[in-house]
């Protein structure tokens, strides 16, 4: 049986509690824009690494923004590693 592993948009999706950066890209990610590249919920469970990054690029994301994608990678894919084993 192969394990599921969890997309990097459905992980976002449950940070919206923390704080700080990765909790406010999560909130950000998750309420609806019109600059939205995946725009229902059920969409952005599934969206991968380059869907969120690129619904960041298209609004007028601060760099703390892009530090918090780039920390948030970067947790997911350590996360993904180690559930995968």
């Amino acid at each position: 049986m192969t394990a599921q592993i969890e997309t990097f948009g459905h992980w976002l999706s449950r940070q919206t509690g923390r704080r700080w950066a990765v909790g406010d890209l999560a909130r950000d990610f998750m309420t609806p824009n019109e600059w939205d590249v995946v725009d229902t919920d059920a969409d952005k469970m599934k969206a991968g690494v380059r869907y969120v990054l690129r619904d960041l690029d298209c609004h007028p994301a601060i760099d703390e923004a892009y530090e918090a994608f780039d920390r948030a990678v970067i947790e997911w894919a350590t996360n993904v590693s180690i559930g995968s084993e």
